[in-house]
């Protein structure tokens, strides 16, 4: 099922008005429907699905957008007939109502084309007709898809929104065609004008050079001013106002001095009320053969009301809100632009609010989309009754408002004052709850504010450094922050970082280095595998500024699988070269968010198998976070991993929350002092007593003890002294790349010893 989210919405939101404008502006009819389509399949974003949209001419379906289907399908469907069993646009346009086949394999309007269809990869198909605004068929809106599936309402709901905006467009083509139409045929037929002007939906009137009526055609006599018996023979000035009738004489005597076609817009009030007319007058030569020589002209009107009323509703659309009708985006940054040339020009200081609600989801998954849009309708009356008559309240995204404030001022601090004071009043607002289809909700909201002065800054970029404030404000658990362009240096950093990290994998950019470990007395017994990352401009990039990064992106397993693909086939080189001991380990450091997964320890085991490394040559690392999160699980799940030969491994011990309580539960093997606690050695008493602690309480609970970040000789004496099993740091050796290691390990005793076993 499709389900649109806040994204998708706000997307589909901004498509709607270029699309009109690009109606209103009289772009292409192709152009439109091929964007049309083209943004519905993007909107749905599945891989295989298909817009298709069809003209209906006479009772022939022709193609008019279908930039993703099979280019040999759309071929040979081209110029089918309409009828009672044509798939589902040939049933669609022939019955004037949606047909939704979810099996075109099995279902029998599919008989005669199925085979077609299947051929171009094609399994379902949705089709819904173009209805004109006066009934007619124009063509049909289609969805194919490449898997048998069941219609959907939100899908539905979609593909009908984008209907309407091709009914614009190809009624916009259909009345132009017609009134072309008309003309070529008075053009070479005038014998048969008057049959042809009786059968016309226009009004066609004849006025001689005089203005009065010659001859009155057309089937919409309620257009008129009067009754068209009342009329012929009269002249304009003797039926309409001084001023209309001025206006329609000089058209006609403009268009017979330069004897061109002319195009008059006009409002008249006819016999069925207030009217607007298009009229398309054209010099008729010779009309009246009785005085070949007077001129006329003939004038076809057509009533256009209802167009008018929908280029409102467009220019409307393009710059309010459809669900709230405040002004969207677009108009905002109109006057944005006017409000920062004024603070500019007289060195005023001024201001915007940017405001998004809190979890609005959580209102929209309860009530719906239809109850989410009545919660935005009460939101933005309650602010725009918090806010002065002048200040501008827009409405530029799902639940995202944005305040223009009219207030301006030369002394900034005190402007920040009252802007700091119209923001708590705008949040006052949320002090009492909402009810929205008889349910209570307490909505909060966090407002970013960026100002402007002296210098001229695009009306975007002020919008971004509002919004940025307010993610700030997010981030900190404030209610207000203002704008501070080091913070947002910073968020498009992150923003560039996350970028390159997502082609890191792709460009090979992410290495495994290997850091040796050794025992008491100086003999190797195991390597730590540890990420790098080598960007081409910005060199190393530091595993505590990565991995969360890549944490959040959901590219952690992809990782996790390179350095375990990596380290088995490491250990598979040393086992061939005779170089390792029975016990010898490789310790990999697991993720918080990898260890917590159902299918981690699957995952493990697939990739293991298939280097034929067994679990007992990795030692699994997860920090005391890690476990804490949810130790129940932790425990459970450190249990099948230790049965299955893996050894446990407790990283940066001492760090976190540590609890002898959840500790003596842990089925752990070994316990990692952190090097900040190494460090300490040299400096305090406080520091040596907290390493002996750990000492002590690993051998309590049996388990090995690994010093990691060991630099200096005394540590090293220290620990030794305290029979720490394992160390680890660059007292001994960095960690290196395989390329590094390899040769470094030659260099090493024929046989790396195995780590001290786990003691009793």
């Amino acid at each position: 099922m499709f389900d649109m989210n806040e994204v998708q919405a706000e997307r589909l939101l901004d498509v709607q008005q270029t699309l009109i404008s690009q109606i209103a502006l009289g772009t292409s009819q192709k152009e439109c429907l091929e964007r049309i389509a083209s943004e519905i399949e993007y909107l749905i974003a599945l891989p295989d699905v298909f817009c298709s949209i069809l003209i209906l001419e006479g009772s022939c379906l022709k193609s008019g957008a279908a930039p993703s289907l099979d280019a040999d399908y759309c071929a040979a469907i081209e110029g089918v007939k309409i009828g009672p069993n044509v798939g589902s646009c040939g049933t669609a346009a022939f019955k004037k109502k949606s047909v939704y086949v979810s099996s075109i394999s099995t279902d029998p309007l599919w008989t005669d084309y199925k085979e077609l269809a299947l051929k171009a990869g094609l399994r379902a198909c949705w089709s819904v007709p173009i209805i004109a605004s006066y009934g007619d068929v124009l063509g049909t809106f289609a969805l194919y898809f490449g898997h048998e599936r069941d219609v959907d309402k939100e899908s539905i709901r979609l593909v009908k929104r984008f209907c309407n905006l091709a009914s614009l467009v190809m009624e916009r083509d259909v009345n132009e065609s017609k009134s072309k139409a008309l003309h070529q045929a008075l053009k070479h037929n005038s014998h048969r004008f008057e049959s042809f002007a009786q059968a016309m939906p226009d009004l066609v009137l004849i006025f001689d050079e005089d203005g009065n009526y010659a001859d009155i055609y057309g089937s919409q006599p309620d257009s008129l001013i009067l009754p068209s018996s009342l009329l012929k023979g009269r002249n304009l000035s003797d039926v309409m106002p001084p001023a209309k009738s001025m206006s329609m004489m000089n058209v006609i005597r403009q268009c017979l001095v330069e004897k061109t076609r002319t195009v008059f817009e006009y409002d008249l009030d006819v016999q069925e009320g207030p009217r607007s007319f298009e009229a398309r007058i054209s010099p008729i030569p010779h009309y009246n053969p009785d005085y070949p020589e007077r001129g006329h002209v003939i004038w076809v009107a057509t009533d256009v009301t209802e167009r008018k009323r929908a280029d409102d509703t467009i220019r409307k659309l393009s710059f309010y809100d459809a669900v709230t009708s405040l002004p969207n985006r677009r108009l905002l940054k109109e006057r944005l632009a006017l409000q920062v040339r004024k603070a500019s020009d007289r060195g005023l200081n001024g201001g915007i609010l940017y405001l998004d609600l809190n979890d609005f989801k959580r209102i929209n998954d309860t009530v719906g989309a239809s109850g989410g849009d009545l919660m935005i309708v009460e939101v933005a009356k309650r602010i725009a009754d918090e806010l002065d008559l002048r200040d501008s309240l827009a409405r530029v995204g799902g639940d995202d408002f944005v305040i223009l404030l009219d207030q301006m001022s030369p002394n900034l601090k005190a402007f920040s004052n009252s802007v700091t004071t119209a923001a708590a009043k705008v949040l006052s607002v949320f002090d009492e709850r909402f009810k929205v289809a008889d349910n209570w909700f307490r909505v909060t909201a966090r407002i970013g504010i960026s100002l402007f002065g002296h210098e001229h800054i695009a009306p975007e970029k002020l919008i971004n450094q509002a919004e940025s404030a307010m993610y700030r404000a997010k981030e900190l658990g404030e209610r207000v922050v203002f704008f501070d362009s080091s913070v947002q240096e910073a968020q498009v950093e992150r923003i560039h970082m996350e970028y390159d990290l997502e082609r890191a994998l792709e460009n090979h950019e992410i290495s495994v280095f290997y850091q040796p470990q050794v025992n008491g007395v100086g003999r190797v017994v195991g390597f730590e595998a540890l990420m790098r990352w080598q960007h081409p401009e910005r060199g190393f990039v530091s595993p505590l500024e990565f991995i969360p990064l890549a944490e959040q992106l959901g590219i952690i397993p992809e990782l996790q699988e390179l350095v375990l693909r990596h380290v088995c086939g490491l250990i598979r080189v040393l086992e061939a070269s005779k170089k390792l001991a029975p016990d010898f380990r490789v310790a990999v450091n697991i993720s918080a968010c990898q260890f917590s997964k159902d299918d981690f320890e699957t995952a493990l085991l697939d990739i293991i198998s298939g280097f034929n490394v067994p679990p007992s040559r990795l030692t699994l690392e997860i920090t005391e976070g890690t476990v804490l999160e949810n130790i129940d699980n932790a425990i459970i799940q450190m249990q099948n991993l230790q049965s299955l030969g893996f050894d446990m491994s407790i990283d940066d011990f001492g760090t976190g929350y540590s609890s002898l309580a959840y500790l003596q539960k842990l089925p752990v093997n070994e316990i990692k002092i952190d090097k900040s606690f190494v460090d300490d050695i040299e400096l305090s008493d406080t520091g040596r007593s907290i390493v002996d602690v750990i000492i002590y309480l690993s051998r309590q609970l049996g388990c090995r003890v690994v010093a990691e970040g060991v630099e200096k000789d005394s540590q090293t004496e220290y620990l030794v002294g305290k029979s720490v099993d394992v160390l680890q740091g660059y007292h001994f050796a960095r960690p290196m790349p395989i390329e590094t290691l390899m040769p470094w390990i030659d260099e090493q005793p024929t046989s790396i010893e195995t780590p001290l076993a786990k003691r009793a």
